[in-house]
């Protein structure tokens, strides 16, 4: 994936609200180019070599 738009929150916040506006942007710009933190990363792991990760 090349640039894009990261989507992360908070683990103790409401995910249903992060849900959300992670699908208004995958509407917007397509789902390829939206990254979204389903699961945690690892501190200093690159994003992009998360497995898992893109919803």
């Amino acid at each position: 994936m090349g640039a894009g738009i990261f989507v992360s929150y908070r683990k103790d916040d409401d995910p249903g609200w992060a849900g959300r506006v992670r699908d208004s942007l995958a509407h917007h710009f397509g789902d390829a180019n939206v990254f979204f933190d389903v699961n945690s990363i690892r501190a200093g792991q690159r994003w992009e070599d998360a497995p898992s990760t893109r919803r």
